[in-house]
């Protein structure tokens, strides 16, 4: 079924150049921190993104009339569309359409979630920590109702699968690894949503320019959220 929600609010419009002062200092590290040990190796996180409107047949038919940035689909037709791609099982689904679409950042259109700009201004969107938040007891339930840490699989979904989903799986990705998690992501609409990107290969979103200090600032803020510090 499918059914209009109201519309949202663009909250990125106008930004401010990026700072880092704009984010929290990191946590002073403590001499024990030094020495500190890696995490145990846990099983093997599976992180799927994709786009309303371009991963999968059925979900590109829900969403006609308008569009993926506003129809109200269930996480179990998530779950089926995912299912049909080949990704399994999927236990964890988010919808991450509840920050604002980098596409009101006109240059950012071009590139892909893992943009240095777009994830530095995901973090700071209001509603970003109890999304992770969110996430994290998500994974952890479905870990423990599993009785082991083998597998998880999280389905992240927005419009278009090229930018918010993107970044959120980045975000993820950096965070379960810290905890001792391999990852292994796919993204479903990077045959048909990123025709007009980069494709993740230009200097910024392959962090192979200056830029990428903010990413790795976006990243550092993120599992501070997940470790609750």
């Amino acid at each position: 079924v499918v059914a209009s929600v109201p519309e949202q609010r663009t909250l990125v419009a106008a930004a401010p150049p990026l700072t880092l002062s704009m984010l929290p200092p990191p946590t002073a590290k403590r001499e024990e921190d030094e020495g500190a040990i890696a995490p145990p190796l846990k099983g093997t996180a599976y992180i799927f993104t994709l786009g309303l409107e371009n991963a999968e047949n059925e979900l590109v038919d829900l969403c006609a009339g308008r569009g993926g940035a506003f129809a109200k689909i269930s996480d179990k037709t998530i779950r089926g569309a995912l299912s049909r791609l080949g990704a399994g099982e999927v236990q964890v689904i988010s919808d991450v359409r509840q920050f604002s679409d980098p596409a009101a950042v006109g240059h950012l259109t071009r590139h892909l979630g893992t943009h240095p700009e777009t994830m530095f201004r995901m973090v700071k969107m209001w509603g970003f920590d109890d999304w992770l938040r969110k996430l994290r007891m998500e994974v952890r339930k479905c870990a423990e109702r599993s009785g082991c840490n083998e597998e998880v699989r999280i389905g992240i979904y927005c419009r278009s699968g090229k930018h918010r989903s993107v970044a959120g799986a980045r975000f993820l990705e950096h965070c379960l690894q810290a905890e001792g998690w391999h990852c292994q992501v796919k993204h479903f609409s990077s045959e048909k949503g990123w025709a007009k990107t980069c494709r993740g290969t230009c200097e910024d979103c392959s962090g192979e320019s200056p830029r990428v200090i903010h990413r790795d600032a976006a990243l550092g803020e993120a599992l501070r959220i997940w470790q609750g510090r």
